[in-house]
């Protein structure tokens, strides 16, 4: 869900949690069990974050060392 809505903070996340499941159930993207799903609407920022805490390091360390890459001179070529 995360990646789906263009990973947002845990407040947005929450907040449209809802209607995402809503939408990927009603075109067959996923299918949850009635537990799952009630414990998906029922979760807490608190818990997104611990959750999600993991993948939001990760995700920050590939985009410094894309912007490093980018950063970083090219061997041979000068620029003014």
């Amino acid at each position: 869900m995360w990646y789906v809505l263009d990973y947002p903070c845990s407040l947005r996340l929450k907040a449209e949690l809802a209607d995402t499941i809503a939408q990927m159930e009603k075109y067959g993207e996923i299918e949850l069990g009635r537990v799952v799903k009630e414990k998906l609407l029922r979760i807490s920022r608190a818990t997104i974050d611990r959750l999600l805490s993991p993948l939001r390091r990760r995700k920050i360390k590939k985009l410094q060392k894309k912007l490093y890459s980018l950063a970083t001179p090219v061997p041979g070529v000068y620029y003014e």
